[in-house]
């Protein structure tokens, strides 16, 4: 990485090159629940870098976002019927992960030639622990509830983590928990050693994580999606020691 500083480092950017598929239902809609469908339940958990901002120009149903997270606990929820989540964690994964592009396409936002991820992370370096997860099953064990099940992922990948890498996990994970599982899983999230984003969409409680950075999703009189900063959270109490 010659001639390159830690600043453009941090930087990463991938322009996605889309032909546009709209309808007068949504095209891009169609495109991500097709894409849902087809997801693996162990995608719905991943480990990447430790991500300090998020842009996306014209993708999916975002013509404009720009997101801030917090080295902590950062959640994204919505209000109602809004909708967007999802497109800003395909997002990532296509950035930071580019093979995933096939397996959860995004489309450009209708009326553009094309969209734009833009991702800044925490770190200019990387670390990876190889085999951190052989050995977790990607299948609820026989008489395993999908809410334990869930609970056993989330707990693997948060101690897989290096302290310099981020948990993405989607709405999958978090609104199968039942009341049992629930509430480890809170203990588990506050707790982390790594950064953290998730999806919570059902039984949102802000007392249950005092320290998290949330945005929550709603509609505008347009019927567009916006993002607003609904709690800012702290960047600290990264307390929690992996498993043994």
């Amino acid at each position: 990485m010659h001639g390159i500083s830690p600043a453009q480092a941090r930087c990463l950017t991938a322009t996605v090159f889309i032909v546009s598929y709209w309808d007068d239902k949504g095209g891009y809609s169609k495109l991500l629940d097709s894409a849902k469908d087809r997801m693996s339940i162990t995608r719905s958990i991943e480990i990447v870098p430790a991500i300090r901002r998020v842009k996306l120009l014209h993708v999916g149903c975002w013509e404009q976002l720009d997101l801030e997270f917090v080295p902590g606990l950062n959640i994204i929820t919505e209000e109602s019927s809004a909708w967007g989540k999802t497109t800003i964690f395909r997002a990532i994964l296509q950035a930071l992960l580019p093979s995933t592009q096939r397996e959860y396409p995004l489309s450009v936002t209708h009326g553009f030639l094309n969209g734009t991820i833009s991702i800044e992370l925490m770190s200019p370096t990387i670390s990876v622990r190889l085999g951190a997860l052989e050995g977790v099953s990607p299948e609820p064990a026989m008489h395993e509830s999908q809410g334990q099940f869930m609970l056993r992922l989330l707990r693997s990948h948060l101690d897989a983590a290096p302290p310099d890498a981020a948990i993405l996990a989607e709405e999958e994970v978090t609104s199968v928990l039942d009341m049992s599982a629930f509430p480890e899983a809170v203990t588990l999230l506050n707790g982390s050693h790594c950064q953290v984003i998730c999806q919570i969409a059902h039984n949102l409680n802000l007392k249950d994580f005092p320290a998290a950075r949330v945005y929550t999703g709603s509609l505008d009189h347009a019927n567009k999606p916006r993002m607003r900063l609904q709690q800012p959270g702290r960047g600290d109490a990264l307390t929690r020691t992996p498993s043994p």
